[in-house]
């Protein structure tokens, strides 16, 4: 693997972190980033091939937020945050019909949802969190395998999820 520090090796090696505890660190840092865009965020706390919890953001067609619940919402930032150490990422989702979500590029996305993104890191590292690039998240951790389907595992499967 190419240019990953010793911390993150460490982490890529760490057991998953099911706690109670890591639940409520993600759940201040939930009530905190709410009260910092002045938006609703979803908590998803499911940990089922994954080693990390998720914060929802959602946008309509507009850029204005809304539940992620409701069915206008258009976009979703999912911001995983890993159990295993200080590590988060982002994945956008795109509302391709009802409730039916599909992955989109970074460099596919509209300038107000790379705005809100760029926030949204800017508040993690005030929380000791690092982001880890693509190019990182995309490498094969050797000796690692996913759950699912015995596959070499990449950085984002190791710290973030097999699925997502």
């Amino acid at each position: 693997m190419n240019d990953v520090n010793n911390s993150l090796k460490n982490a890529l090696e760490a057991p998953s972190n099911f706690s109670e505890q890591f639940t409520k660190q993600v759940v201040l840092l939930k009530n905190n980033l709410a009260a910092y865009l002045k938006v609703p965020v979803y908590h998803d706390t499911d940990m089922n091939y994954k080693a990390a919890e998720e914060l929802m953001i959602c946008v309509d067609e507009e850029y204005q937020y809304v539940e992620c619940s409701q069915k206008t919402a258009k976009y979703r930032l999912r911001l995983f945050l890993s159990s295993k150490g200080n590590y988060a990422t982002i994945k956008l989702n795109v509302a391709i019909g009802e409730r039916i979500w599909s992955f989109t590029d970074w460099s596919q996305s509209p300038q107000k949802l790379l705005v809100l993104r760029d926030e949204v890191y800017a508040f993690l590292t005030q929380y000791q969190y690092e982001y880890l690039p693509e190019s990182i998240l995309e490498q094969i951790v050797p000796g690692h395998y996913t759950t699912i389907n015995k596959q070499p595992a990449t950085v984002f499967n190791v710290l973030f999820a097999e699925e997502y």
